[in-house]
């Protein structure tokens, strides 16, 4: 396996447009993937369903501006030095390596996404989620990297522009 899709998500979570919905979504798999010690094989282990995510929206939204409580509302806290400042992929992935946890979410100016590099064996495996398009793991970084970029234009999504380390 170089580069595959485990699961393809649509965002069809109704908030009427509200932000922060791929945020918690993403917070939701990183705590999901720790919680499991492996990636998740098919969106039912994301356990997101409408209700629970009206629950940590409404969590969300009275946290909106303090990263540290809306991530403890997921049941997660922040590793290492908090949000950092990033601008490509190659950055939030030598981040991730480095960390204890290599669980992430990352973000530019509208969209949060999640991030993951795991040993499995002797070799890598990668993840890239995004509720608007689902989850990918690949063996290869530059495969998952390109997918991601790739999204990230076809989306109009500007540069990447933050990392978040978190952990159980």
């Amino acid at each position: 396996m170089i580069l595959r899709r485990v699961f393809q998500m649509d965002q069809d979570f109704d908030q009427h447009k509200s932000e922060g919905i791929c945020t918690i979504a993403s917070l939701q798999w990183c705590k999901r993937s720790l919680e499991l010690g492996r990636g998740l094989q098919r969106y039912s282990e994301l356990n997101l369903t409408d209700h629970r995510l009206n629950e940590l929206m409404d969590a969300y939204r009275a946290d909106a501006n303090d990263p540290v409580k809306q991530t403890a509302t997921m049941g997660l806290r922040i590793q290492g030095t908090g949000d950092r400042a990033v601008d490509t992929v190659m950055h939030v992935n030598q981040i991730v390596i480095n960390s204890q946890s290599r669980h992430a979410i990352f973000w530019n100016g509208h969209h949060t996404m999640g991030y993951a590099a795991r040993r499995r064996g002797d070799a890598m495996e990668y993840e890239f989620f995004d509720n608007e398009d689902g989850l990918y793991r690949a063996n290869n970084f530059a495969a998952l990297a390109l997918t991601i970029n790739r999204r990230f234009q076809d989306g109009n999504y500007g540069a990447v522009e933050g990392v978040r380390v978190v952990a159980l």
